[in-house]
Parts: structure tokens; C-alpha cells; sequence
């Protein structure tokens, strides 16, 4: 098998050296993952392949290098010096597969999946690449879930009976909207299972919003519960701009983290001030409010051990919006989301508007016209995935460095503490305002701000509906 392996692999550089116009080669690494055992000899057959091409390559003025990295074995005909060309990587099977994970995806029945071909297509190559098992459901399947109306509602009631009747207990189930995609596939689900643990969240990087959009649970009693519970919190929706589930997982959270908040006995006043924004909420701004006035009553630590429910603050989970940052990625990302196909388009031609796109994310600046280009540039053979050969075409233009994506994750991460703070701000003007009222009996002009709000739509299980986002004056 090593030398089948050897063999196929030599074959294949060397076809890909052959075919590939040395322009758009010039800087593009082959990589491909091997055993310890194989590693010696795959580089010699690495190394002579590559030697050929540059020999055909005449007018090329550096030799090809090799370079044992460990988890990859990367043959490079590219000058060290050129950056930022797409280049390939091939990704290490996982060897111990002794944490099983089910990824479940639900779509709205009906639903025309060619919306979600780019993200479902590495998801599907993923799981076969680690072995994880993969459930991709229409939201039709379970009679029990047909007393939920709101969609966003229903596929967690189909995630709680896929647990339930098709995950063995035990393992964990990862819940991912159908416009999530994988970037980089030598991350592992497990890496973000924490001992003492059995729920996983994350905050969203654009606003102070828990994310609904996917979460990493237990197949166990208190993770199907967990589940299930939070799909029945439908039914307790006020009649208001609500949120749906976006929304909704606020309050749900805070009765679930705090329980003395469930009891109108017991509760603070700030947690009923909370739900009093949200039975009034009539757009964004109200929206918002609850959720940072919900944030004020959980807090803002991470761990919840009585609960054992875990929370990764912003920038630490495993998945985060494509746009957020226009496009650029470095090798510390897991997961995007918003990758529906009739948005997404090739890398832009215009030098002016990529400059523009480019700097508008390292400084953190604010724009809706940016061009979204997937990092991963090709269809990926599900076959080819599962047997750990496929290479992974990765937009190498768009990447960046690692301390450069923290300094501009954390500028981000203060501008938006910063508009929360000012939220509760308001929010404690409404307190104060309340109470005047209640002592003086009198009208008051309400408190008033200006605020952009940008809108995006999120059709990620085939059904539109609004995710806010809030950019402060």
C-alpha cells in the first residue's frame, strides 16, 4: 500500500506539473499527507517529479524545493519569494477516531440544495476525509415537528429527533446552518470538546449576539434536552419582532443559565426589563437591546460547570461569517458561514476594488460592497476525500497572516464591546426613565439615537429572513 501510495502520488504531481499553465503554477504548492513510513520515500518520488518540471521549466532561475512540514509533505516548484498565489493543501486524516461526531444539517422541504453546493460540498468531503458521520435531513421527516410554524424553530425539533432516533447516545452532534463550509480541513470537531462539558456555543464577531446558526451538543440525556427545549421555546414567542431563533436563544439562555430568571417571583428587575423589550420590540434597536440586556444578566464569562454548557467567546469558535471580514482568511480558520452560491463569485479582477476590500478589513472599516470569494477555489471529489488523496485548492490572494487576522480581530472585538456598552447605556436610561414615570405619572420624550443598520439576509435553510448587524454612529 506504501508504494501504491508513492506511486499514485509521484503520477500525480507529475500530471499536475505537466497540465497546469506556469503562470497560474508558478506559485502554487502541491502538498499530500503521509505516514511516517511512507514519508522518506514519497519525498524522493516527490522530489524527482518536481525536478522534472523544472527541467521542462528551463527559464526557471530556482531549483524545486522540498519541505517536510510534519503533517504535510509540500513540493513546490514556486519561488519563496511570490506571494499570495492559490496553492493546494492536502489534509491529514484524523488516525484516532475515538470521538464520534454527527454533523446534522436541515433544510427547509422544498429547498433547492444547488444553493448550498459550494458549502455542502466540503462539508461532505470533510466528514468522509475524518470519518464523521453526516446527516443532511429536509425539515419533513418528523411528524413530531410539524406543530412548529417558524422554520428556524423546526429543523432544532428535526436535530433533537435525529439525536434521538439516529445518533448513537454517546457521541456528539454538530447542528450547522446549510451555508456553512469548511476552510480548513486539518481542524478537528473534537478539538473544541472540552472535558466536563456537553453544550457548546459561540458569540458571533459582528455584533453581541450568541450565535444560532450552529452549536456542538452531547447525545446524551441533558443534550437532547437542551435541544428540544430550545426547540419548543417557539411557542413562548411574543408578538413582536422577535428574532426568531436568533433572537429568542437570548432569553432561552438566560432562564436555562439563570434559573431564578424563569420565576416573575424571583427575577430581577433587570431580567424583566429584558423581556419587557422583547414583548415590545418592533425592529433592530429593540432587538439589540434585549440581547445585550440579556448578556448584563448571564454575564460575560465562558464557563457554566452547574449547567455544563460552554460559551467561546468572540474569535474562539469554530465558525464565523465570511463577509465579516471581506473575504480574507488566514490558517487559524475552521468554518464560514454565509456561503450561498448565487452570492459568491471568482476572485475579482479590478486591482482597485480588491485594494479597497483589503484595506477596509485591516482597518476595520464598514462596507457592504465587497466581493465574496470562498477560499476554497474547486469542486472537491467526495471519493478522492474519503480515501485522504484529495488536495484542497485554497485562494491564497486573499489570505492573510495569522497576527495580522488577531490585530484586526481584536480591534473589531473592541469597537463592538464599545457599541454594546452603549446599548446598556440606553437601556439604563429606560430604566431611569421608568421609573420617573412611575413616580411622576407624567409623559416623557423618549430617549432617541441615530443608527445605521445594516441588514443581511441569511437564507441558510432555504427561507429568507433578516440577521442584523449595527454599526454605531
Amino acid at each position: 500500500s506504501i508504494r501504491a501510495a508513492q506511486s499514485a502520488h509521484a503520477k500525480y504531481v507529475q500530471l499536475q506539473l505537466q497540465q497546469a499553465p506556469a503562470a497560474a503554477f508558478a506559485a502554487e504548492p502541491l502538498a499530500a499527507a503521509f505516514t511516517t513510513a511512507a514519508r522518506a520515500a514519497a519525498v524522493e518520488a516527490t522530489a524527482a517529479a518536481a525536478a522534472a518540471a523544472s527541467t521542462k521549466r528551463a527559464a526557471s532561475r530556482w531549483k524545486p524545493r522540498i519541505v517536510d512540514s510534519g503533517d504535510l509533505l509540500v513540493a513546490s516548484t514556486a519561488k519563496p519569494s511570490v506571494p499570495g498565489k492559490p496553492y493546494y493543501v492536502y489534509p491529514t486524516p484524523r488516525v484516532n477516531t475515538s470521538v464520534a461526531v454527527t454533523i446534522v444539517v436541515v433544510v427547509t422541504a422544498g429547498t433547492q440544495m444547488e444553493t448550498f453546493a459550494t458549502a455542502l460540498n466540503t462539508i461532505r468531503c470533510y466528514a468522509a476525509l475524518h470519518s464523521y458521520r453526516l446527516s443532511v435531513e429536509f425539515d419533513d421527516k418528523f411528524k413530531e415537528c410539524e406543530v412548529h410554524d417558524d422554520l428556524f424553530f423546526r429543523r432544532h425539533c428535526h436535530t433533537h429527533m435525529i439525536m434521538q432516533k439516529q445518533i448513537p447516545t454517546g457521541t456528539w452532534a454538530l447542528f450547522i446552518d446549510a451555508d456553512v463550509g469548511v476552510v480548513n480541513p486539518n481542524k478537528r470537531i473534537e478539538e473544541f470538546i472540552e472535558p466536563g462539558y456537553e453544550i457548546f456555543l459561540f458569540d458571533r464577531f459582528y455584533n453581541w449576539e450568541y450565535a444560532a446558526l450552529s452549536y456542538l451538543v452531547k447525545n446524551n440525556e441533558r443534550g437532547r434536552a437542551w435541544v428540544d427545549d430550545f426547540a419548543k421555546f417557539e411557542f413562548r414567542l411574543p408578538p413582536s419582532f422577535h428574532g426568531t431563533d436568533n433572537g429568542a436563544l437570548h432569553p432561552f439562555l438566560m432562564f436555562y443559565l439563570v434559573p431564578e430568571t424563569r420565576d416573575p417571583r424571583t427575577r430581577s428587575r433587570t431580567a424583566e426589563l429584558c423581556l419587557k423589550i422583547w414583548e415590545r420590540s418592533s425592529g433592530y434597536e429593540d432587538l439589540f437591546s434585549m440581547q445585550a440586556c440579556t448578556r448584563m444578566v448571564i454575564g460575560e464569562q465562558s464557563h457554566f460547570p452547574e449547567q455544563r454548557l460552554k460559551i467561546y467567546q468572540k474569535g474562539a469558535g469554530w465558525v464565523h461569517d465570511l463577509w465579516i471580514f471581506h473575504s480574507h482568511w488566514t490558517t487559524d480558520d475552521f468554518m464560514m458561514h454565509s456561503l450561498k452560491d448565487e452570492n459568491l463569485g471568482p476572485y475579482p479582477s479590478d486591482e482597485a476594488n480588491r485594494r479597497r476590500c483589503r484595506e477596509t478589513a485591516l482597518n476595520v472599516e464598514d462596507t457592504d460592497d465587497c466581493f465574496l470569494v470562498f477560499p476554497v477555489l474547486q469542486k472537491l471529489n467526495v471519493d478522492k476525500c474519503k480515501a485522504g488523496t484529495e488536495g484542497w485548492l485554497m485562494e491564497g490572494r486573499l489570505q492573510l497572516d495569522n497576527v495580522t487576522m488577531k490585530q484586526i480581530k481584536d480591534k473589531l472585538a473592541k469597537k463592538i464591546l464599545k457599541q454594546q456598552m452603549e446599548m446598556i447605556g440606553r437601556m439604563a436610561f429606560k430604566i431611569l426613565e421608568e421609573d420617573r414615570l412611575r413616580t411622576t405619572q407624567r409623559p416623557t420624550t423618549p430617549f432617541k439615537r441615530k443608527q445605521r443598520i445594516l441588514a443581511f439576509t441569511d437564507d441558510s435553510i432555504g427561507a429568507s429572513r433578516t440577521v442584523p448587524g449595527i454599526v454605531a454612529n
